[in-house]
């Protein structure tokens, strides 16, 4: 794993999908204000 051959040590980790809004501004390039 790359993380182990840096040496990083992680306390934790979480992943989530985007939400609609969060993906809509991305792919936009929106930004709110």
């Amino acid at each position: 794993r790359r993380v182990d051959q840096l040496g990083v040590e992680l306390a934790d980790i979480s992943l989530r999908k985007p939400s609609l809004d969060e993906a809509f501004l991305h792919l936009t390039g929106n930004v709110i204000p």
